[in-house]
């Protein structure tokens, strides 16, 4: 089911944010899930930004779950695309386009080459349990993510994406 709604997603997101943003077109670097916990397909891919700080119009809200804001040209991040009430099954640029930015320690966002260690999650999943994640926090499903040192779950809350690192430490 997520690589059918990713090769659905990711040309409508390139050619209506060209100059913008730019989907990463490898395996692995885009997934769908019911992130924000409505019922529906929701997507999260990486991207990389074409503008200085966070783009300007193309109805992107940019959010920053992560330690600093980062604002050059070509850093890799996501965009969640959220299911909204008006959003009709793939017609992708009808959802919400959420940007997650900022200086993060996700090693596919540093390493466009390497293959994506991105993996969906459930509340009920052991990972979530293991990594000590607010479980009545999470929203919908969480993405596995590994990082530099820890490995970390990316979740919505709600209102807005959470970055939660192993507290255990590395």
């Amino acid at each position: 089911m997520s690589r059918e709604v990713c090769k659905e997603a990711v040309p409508q997101v390139a050619k209506a944010l060209a100059g913008v943003l730019e989907p990463v077109r490898r395996h692995g670097h885009c997934m769908s899930g019911d992130f924000n916990g409505d019922g529906r397909p929701d997507v999260l891919m990486v991207v990389k930004v074409l503008t200085a700080g966070a783009p300007a119009g193309a109805n992107i809200k940019a959010i920053y779950p992560f330690h600093d804001k980062e604002g050059g040209k070509g850093r890799l991040q996501f965009l969640a695309l959220h299911s909204t009430a008006a959003s009709k099954p793939a017609d992708w640029l009808r959802y919400d386009r959420l940007l997650l930015d900022g200086a993060s320690p996700i090693l596919v966002l540093r390493h466009p080459e390497m293959a994506s260690d991105m993996e969906r999650v459930s509340q009920r999943s052991s990972e979530v349990a293991e990594l000590q994640v607010p479980r009545r926090q999470m929203r919908g499903e969480a993405v596995l993510l590994g990082t530099e040192a820890v490995s970390a779950i990316l979740y919505w809350n709600g209102k807005t994406y959470v970055f939660h690192e192993d507290p255990a430490g590395p």
